[in-house]
């Protein structure tokens, strides 16, 4: 076995634990199918990596000398979008709050910057490079809309460990989708700096950082925000109770409607929740035409 065929046994096999851990939380509620959905395209591509390393469904040999990696491309365009939906979904605290950037205009420049850099990675300089700098441009969108939706994150946190696990969630998506392109830059799609091993060994960790690691930690935030919650929903069931029961002892009228608990938001989708756009607060657009 090869040192790459290796390598991605060990990541089919980190994938396929980690989508059973999903799916056993998805079927009691705890997750959704967009993390189900990440891991398991993970899951086909280093599979596919394994059984037909050589095949051209993973990469193209073009006639220009150039090749490109189209297994890693095709996985990024089928994850990205449903990765930044899922962070920007979280924003909307279960639908209550309007999202912190518009959803579609993100995703829209997403699969630009992709398609970008596809077509950069697929002829020759110095055409090559002014289609790289128009996929740098789009990203930039892309990173500083993420930025504001983590910097939102870290500021609703509601408490110091959930604000220790938004750092994380931070650290793993910028730092992953961060060497991507400069990977690009330096391998053989770019400049040629670095060895074939390393390049591929920097993509891994990228996949890693970007895909498994963050999907896991954004469900373990998830969890702890809907644990804070359903915590403080019990204390203010407890003090409606004691305050129910203290106005029937001095025979006053119940307790005002301001104390009754706030409602929770809509359940369901990542996608139900943001391309509707339909919360109880305006959204930033609604805002800018008020």
């Amino acid at each position: 076995m090869t040192e790459d065929n290796r390598v991605n046994v060990f990541l089919l096999c980190v994938s396929a634990l980690e989508l059973l851990v999903l799916q056993v939380f998805y079927m009691r509620g705890k997750v959704k199918w967009e993390g189900l959905w990440v891991i398991f395209i993970e899951c086909a591509a280093y599979g596919a990596g394994i059984v037909s390393p050589g095949e051209g469904i993973v990469v193209f040999e073009l006639e220009n000398g150039m090749y490109i990696e189209w297994l890693r491309y095709a996985g990024w365009i089928l994850t990205c979008p449903v990765l930044l939906m899922t962070l920007v979904s979280m924003t909307t605290a279960d639908g209550t709050k309007a999202p912190t950037v518009r959803l579609v205009p993100l995703l829209v420049c997403n699969l630009t910057m992709v398609l970008f850099g596809i077509t950069s990675g697929s002829v020759l300089a110095p055409s090559k490079w002014y289609i790289f700098g128009a996929a740098v441009c789009f990203g930039g969108v892309v990173f500083s809309n993420v930025i504001q939706c983590l910097m939102a994150l870290w500021a609703d946190s509601q408490t110091s460990h959930i604000r220790f696990v938004s750092l994380w969630l931070a650290l793993t998506f910028v730092g992953g989708w961060g060497v991507f392109p400069c990977n690009f830059f330096a391998g053989h799609s770019g400049m040629g700096l670095i060895s074939e091993q390393l390049y591929i060994s920097i993509f891994v960790v990228g996949d890693l950082l970007s895909k498994n690691c963050w999907v896991a930690i954004a469900a373990y935030r998830n969890h702890l925000v809907a644990q804070y919650n359903d915590e403080q929903e019990e204390e203010l069931r407890v003090a409606m109770q004691l305050e129910n029961a203290r106005g029937i002892d001095l025979h006053v009228a119940p307790m005002a409607p301001a104390l009754q608990p706030p409602p929770r938001g809509r359940k369901g989708s990542n996608s139900t929740l943001i391309l509707n756009e339909v919360t109880r607060c305006a959204t930033p657009d609604l805002l800018r035409r008020n």
